[in-house]
């Protein structure tokens, strides 16, 4: 559930990419 909450975070700080790479790569926080 996270997850998921982070991934709309990232949506509004960074864009779908970012969300599509910690999809692929739950450690993606390093990935900025």
């Amino acid at each position: 559930a996270y997850q998921m909450r982070n991934a709309g975070a990232v949506i509004h700080s960074h864009g779908i990419e970012c969300v599509l790479a910690t999809l692929l790569h739950p450690s993606a926080k390093e990935f900025r």
